[in-house]
Order: C-alpha cells, then structure tokens, then sequence
C-alpha cells in the first residue's frame, strides 16, 4: 500500500529549500511531501488552476503516482499586496516596486493594480474550486524583507 503523497506547491527553488525539513517535522504524517517548484508566480497567469493541474499531472506521473494518490495539496503563496486597497498603491519614479507597512510604491499604478486583480481573483477561484487544496500565506515582505 502506497502512503497519500502531499504536494506543496512553491514559487521557487529558495522556498523549497527553506520550507523541506520544517514541512517534514510539522506534518508528520507518514504521508510523503513532494515539492513542486513552479520557478515562478503562477497566481499572474491567466489559467493558473489549468497549468497547476498541468504541472501536478506531470510530477505525479514521474513519481509514478495518480490524483488518487494525493491527500493534499499545499500551495504556499506571497499576496504581494494584491488585497491591498488602490488608493495604498503610490506612482513614483521608482523603476523596484518597494512595499512599505501601509503602501506599496511603483513605476506604473495601473499596471500593478491590473496585475494584483488577476492574481487575487485567481486565489480566490483556486480557492473555491479546487479540493484537497490549501493556501499558505507567506506575509513576510512588506518591508522589503
């Protein structure tokens, strides 16, 4: 009998790294924990629940594994300030988005806020639809951090 696998789904190599040995001891499950690394933010894409399942259907059948196999999967995110309110989001001369404790400063307003409600209507849809997943939210960051 094969052990229920949980996917953790991260952006990038850094998290998998930092994220292995902790998500091994806090979830000690028995369960097996695969990381996916997506190299990069999937929440801006147009379909993210259709290249995730892509990218999860592809993992899986390397590890010779099937959907039944999953018992969870974790998707651990950064919310980039995509909640933030418009009027928090600053037009400066600054080519860096720079986030701060109460606003975000960038080169182009309207950009950055099509940009966050894309990726915020895209967590809450994954959010809605998907079963057996789960969003971590990484907070860390509003001070540049």
């Amino acid at each position: 009998m094969i052990k229920k696998v949980w996917i953790v789904v991260v952006e990038g190599d850094s998290e998998e790294i930092s994220l292995d040995i902790i998500l091994e001891k806090i979830f000690a499950t028995g369960d097996q924990i695969k990381f996916i690394v997506m190299n990069g933010d999937v929440l801006t894409n147009k379909t993210p629940e259709k290249r995730m399942f892509e990218v999860i259907v592809e993992r899986l059948k390397i590890d010779k594994l099937t959907l039944d196999d999953v018992e969870r999967i974790i998707h651990i995110i950064d919310l980039d300030g995509c909640f933030i309110h418009e009027e928090s989001i600053i037009q400066t001369t600054t080519s860096k988005i720079k986030y701060h404790d109460n606003s975000i400063e960038c080169i182009d307003k309207s950009k950055l806020i099509d940009q966050f409600s894309i990726k915020k209507q895209n967590i809450i849809q994954l959010f809605q639809k998907i079963i057996k997943y789960f969003i971590s939210f990484n907070i860390g960051g509003l001070n540049g951090d």
